[in-house]
């Protein structure tokens, strides 16, 4: 498309001009650090003290406009949605025990598209408690509701007003650090439910309740601590081991006898990786993996999959004004709605630049690629610009510009969207 490879090529321009944008006003006092890692004092929240906790509330509230609220190739709409969400944040140490809250609820109100707006909430708590010099327990607990229209939701069906999906979970895990090697054990539980809604072009109830599933893993990793310097300074290698059982409804939902019938989703996944975690005081940060991993289906109508599997997050400090942040990802998922496993494919470049200690810049271009079984296929990519600006320790000013195109081989599958959005976020 002509119009996807313009937005490429300005998207490339944009990142390779901020790579060489220095300016005699910005602020350099942590050269060494990321630069959306910085916590200045000047622009750090007041928050409040409650028993052991410091607590940190905040309010956010935003206009966003979109070009193609339905994701359609030929009846494109557009549409503003205003935003409001109330969140907070919590952080206790009392001795051995460390606990951290975050939470919001926002409420999106559509101005032309019926059946549109929605009300999320997300909740999260997290402790960690340390047994000795050498070992350690930690406990998260998770629960979630979102609303997710057509391609957020993996789909490859006709477009549908946004489903409900609530989410909740739990994530132990045990860390040993008796010498030269960490291990990191842990096991997690989810859930996962969607709610039946309706095709958009019609008003034809759309069954969803056969995506709910129930999700139990296991892992096991070990860092190779050695190869680092002291404070986990340096490149710690690791291994890492993961199984995953998916168990869902069956697929096909009869109206006369209120069951489903048909295919069986659930699987068990698994996947082995090793890689690499980089901490220098030099250039690079982040991690990287390579593994591979098999999704292997109950119900024998649906084929074995293998394939590599890829975990990268990488900063590099190409100055201590400007960052190059990239990311790839590969990985089977049941999150879409296809009867197989969808494998996963995500590549992504950030540039974020810091003009002056108040204002910060990035700019990005992402690509995602999803095989859905059946030899169905579709490729997403997203170039954004945006800003922040930090008035002072209670204000800030987001604002960013993002095009969207996808293309599929599903009949009516391609869309094109340009979305903007501009937000007051305030802090307490």
């Amino acid at each position: 498309m002509t119009v996807r490879h313009n937005a490429i090529i300005v998207m490339g321009f944009a990142i390779v001009g901020f790579g060489g944008v220095h300016s005699a006003y910005a602020a350099d006092p942590m050269a060494s650090m990321p630069v959306l890692e910085r916590s200045f004092k000047d622009f750090a929240p007041i928050g409040f003290k409650l028993g052991t906790f410091d607590v940190f509330p905040n309010l956010d509230t935003s206009v966003e406009y979109t070009s193609n609220t339905l994701q359609s190739d030929t009846n494109e709409e557009s549409e503003s949605i205003y935003r409001a969400r109330a969140g907070v944040n919590g952080r206790s140490v009392s001795g051995r025990l460390k606990t951290d809250i975050s939470g919001f609820i926002e409420r999106l109100d559509y101005q032309k598209t019926d059946g549109f707006d929605q009300v999320n909430f997300l909740a999260n708590a997290k402790t960690e408690y340390t047994i000795s010099p050498v070992a350690s327990v930690s406990g998260e607990i998770d629960i979630e509701r979102k609303h997710q229209t057509r391609y957020q939701a993996g789909t490859i069906a006709s477009a549908f007003d946004p489903i409900q999906i609530d989410e909740y979970g739990f994530l132990t895990s045990l860390m040993l650090n008796p010498g030269s090697i960490k291990w990191a054990a842990s096991a997690e539980y989810e859930n996962i439910s969607h709610d039946d809604t309706v095709l958009n072009a019609t008003g034809t109830p759309l069954i969803q309740s056969d995506r709910d599933r129930s999700l139990y893993s296991l892992g096991l990793r070990a860092n190779f601590e050695k190869f680092s310097t002291q404070q986990d300074v340096g490149f710690t290698p690791f291994l890492g081991i993961k199984t995953t059982r998916t168990v869902f409804e069956r697929r096909n939902f009869d109206t006369t006898t209120n069951k489903f019938s048909g295919i069986d989703q659930s699987n068990t996944r698994y996947s082995l990786s090793g890689g690499i975690d980089i901490k220098t005081k030099g250039k690079w940060r982040g991690s990287a993996s390579l593994g591979y991993g098999l999704s292997n289906p109950d119900d024998d109508r649906l084929d074995k999959q293998g394939a590599s599997v890829v975990d990268i997050d990488l900063t590099y400090l190409y100055s201590p004004l400007t960052n190059f942040i990239f990311e790839a990802e590969r990985f089977f998922t049941n999150d879409t709605d296809s009867s197989d496993s969808t494998l996963e494919t995500r590549l992504s470049g950030r540039v974020v630049h810091e003009l002056t200690r108040q204002w910060i810049l990035s700019t990005g271009i992402s690509y995602v690629n999803r095989e859905f079984g059946g030899n169905l296929e579709d490729d997403t990519i997203e170039g954004n610009i945006g800003f922040t600006h930090l008035i002072n320790n209670r204000f800030a000013i987001d604002g960013d510009v993002k095009y969207i195109s996808r293309e599929s081989n599903q009949q009516n599958g391609d869309y094109d969207e340009t979305r903007a959005m501009i937000r007051l976020k305030t802090k307490f």
